[in-house]
Parts: structure tokens; sequence; C-alpha cells
């Protein structure tokens, strides 16, 4: 009887501490996890605090990233930009994470990983993933100024 009772007590305290990080996220045409900033791994030293974003913000934000993209596309001079990704984005799965930056401004750092990679505990944390080329990436959105900024896709080993 104890040691149900530890094992329920454990099980309850694992659920509780999940709950907190975020949660899950789901469109027509993608699927994430959500969580506060404070959750990720490549921290900026120039953040003032974290927020967990809201549904609505992940949702308004998918509805425009396609076209977006195909901006940004047109824009990019330092390295050719993958049409791979936007011709396959729904087959990337995401993190979201949120921040404010220095100037006070609401920010939210994307991470993408390309469905057909086994990627564990994406739920979790971040997925810090070197290399992989066009099937791993990153981009934040400024909320605040609504562009994207810091767009990188990894390398190739």
């Amino acid at each position: 009887m104890k040691n149900s009772l530890i094992v329920f007590l454990l099980f309850l305290s694992t659920l509780t501490f999940a709950q907190t990080k975020g949660g899950y996220v789901k469109g027509d045409d993608y699927e994430g996890a959500n969580f506060s900033g404070k959750y990720m791994i490549s921290k900026n030293k120039n953040i003032l605090s974290y927020f967990t974003p809201t549904s609505d913000e992940i949702d308004s934000l998918e509805a425009r990233i396609k076209d977006r993209l195909t901006e940004l596309k047109t824009t990019k001079t330092d390295r050719e930009f993958p049409t791979f990704i936007i011709d396959n984005l729904k087959d990337y799965k995401r993190q979201y994470f949120g921040y404010v930056n220095e100037k006070g401004e609401r920010v939210i750092y994307f991470n993408f990983f390309h469905n057909s990679g086994n990627v564990y505990g994406w739920r979790e944390g971040e997925v810090v993933i070197k290399d992989g080329g066009y099937y791993y990436w990153r981009m934040k959105w400024n909320l605040t100024t609504n562009k994207i900024i810091d767009f990188y896709v990894n390398g190739e080993a």
C-alpha cells in the first residue's frame, strides 16, 4: 500500500511538472509543443522575462507563416532560401517559446524539425540538433513589430 501511494504521488508530480511547461497544440496544418521561454536552452542574454504563447497567438501566426516565409525568401541574400521548407511546412513539428526582449517586445521563438526524424522528448523541452540541413530550422517572430527575425537553417555535416 505504501509503495502504491509513493508511485501515485510520483506520477501526480510528473503530471503537474509537465503542465507548467506549456502544452500540446494542434491545428489543421501543424502540431507542436508550447512552452514558456524559460525552458529554452539556447537563451539570449537580452531577455527581460518569459511568457507562454497563447493558442490564439499560435493559431494566428501559423495561419500566416507560409506567406511570411515566402516574403522572406525574396529578401534573403546570405544563403539560398530553401523552397523545401515552404513546400513541406506541414511536415514539421514545432516548439514555441515566448519571451520579452530588452526593448519590451514580445517574441515567439519557433523551433522546427521534420517528421521524418525520430525526435524524442520534443514535448518536454527544447530540441537542439546540430546539422541536419533543411530538416531542422528555427526562427523568431517579433509580435510587436510583426516581423520574422533570426531565421536560421541548420548546416549539413
